[in-house]
């Protein structure tokens, strides 16, 4: 509860300084090192209601440290299906030509993509969440693609379409 709550309430700068070792030790240390101004501490903030230690910290934050992820084989069985292909190469075009990629921008083309697909926000942000982190628990959506960035976002999403399309 202690490591929790000094985890929840310390200065996020101070936890990603602390969380660095933990990164290095699970095999993250380049990213730690290499991340623009303010990602760490970022990072810090999306993960830090779900995490008790900093150890927790670091298992969660493999998603956005590695290059590669590894898909959950239940979520991708549920979430990454043929018919879901097409609505996420949609999403995958204007993501990619869209202005900026910032939160407003994004939440704008989820919605529009959602109202046009008859869809509720769930079902598209749950597929998505699977292809851009291979799990079915993140933070929000908007922050896992703001901490991935434009170019990691569409590799992964095009990835994800791949093995939709490819699923029976």
């Amino acid at each position: 509860w202690v490591n929790a709550h000094h985890i929840r309430h310390a200065d996020p700068k101070r936890v990603a300084e602390m969380l660095v070792p933990f990164l290095e030790q699970a095999g993250f240390g380049h990213a730690a090192r290499v991340a623009s101004p303010g990602w760490m501490e970022r990072l810090v903030i999306a993960l830090r209601e779900r995490s008790k230690t900093l150890i927790e910290m670091a298992a969660a934050a493999a998603p956005y440290v590695s290059r590669d992820i590894t898909i959950e084989a239940g979520a991708a069985d549920k979430f990454l299906t043929p018919t879901l292909a097409p609505i996420l190469s949609k999403l995958a075009d204007r993501l990619g030509a869209a202005p900026d990629f910032a939160k407003n921008t994004l939440e704008g083309i989820f919605h529009r993509l959602v109202d046009e697909e008859g869809l509720k926000m769930g079902q598209l942000a749950q597929p998505v969440r699977v292809s851009l982190t291979g799990r079915t628990a993140s933070p929000g959506i908007f922050e896992v693609m703001d901490l991935l960035g434009r170019e990691r976002t569409l590799a992964r999403l095009q990835a994800a379409i791949e093995q939709a399309k490819a699923a029976s």
